[in-house]
């Protein structure tokens, strides 16, 4: 599926001006790297996600990868809105990589991305409300990249406590 515009841009990246987030073969390197610990809530407070995703950030630029890292993102809406932009930012052929490091939360058979600042999340009816729907994020990522595979990745450190289920074990 090349076309001609596609090659005259590959051919204009070679030699001396290559742009540094572009591989060998041409092809753009982008990741957008989240990691989430300081959750509102003790019981949800995470001690590495944070730490993994400035390891991940570090070793993708090693490797010519275009990183943009965010560490205790909020927010959903600034989850929402890092996301978009980097989205924006995708052509097709371009590599891309996503990465979340933090809570993640599943109601109804749908998956959510939790921000730290999840205080409102009191129960499973406010998680769509307060985060981040998974299959969304990928639908925004490979919406403009069909030649390759976009690479989303979970990491969920531990088990994510809703008030009431913290209420409820105290009694």
């Amino acid at each position: 599926m090349a076309s001609s515009d596609r090659s005259s841009d590959r051919s204009s990246d070679r030699g001396s001006d290559r742009s540094p987030d572009r591989s060998s073969s041409g092809h753009r390197k982008l990741a957008l790297i989240i990691g989430n610990d300081n959750y509102s809530r003790p019981n949800n407070k995470l001690r590495h996600s944070a730490k993994n995703a400035r390891d991940l950030s570090d070793l993708l630029k090693t490797i010519k990868f275009n990183v943009e890292t965010h560490i205790d993102v909020k927010e959903d809406t600034k989850l929402k809105k890092i996301t978009k932009k980097f989205a924006k930012r995708i052509h097709d052929g371009d590599l891309v990589l996503f990465y979340f490091s933090g809570h993640g939360y599943q109601v109804k058979d749908e998956n959510y991305l939790i921000p730290v600042g999840d205080a409102e999340i009191e129960a499973d009816r406010d998680v769509p409300e307060f985060s981040m729907n998974v299959e969304s994020t990928l639908q925004l990522l490979v919406e403009k990249n069909s030649s390759y595979v976009t690479i989303f990745i979970l990491a969920c450190n531990g088990r994510y406590w809703l008030t009431s289920e913290v209420l409820s074990n105290r009694k």
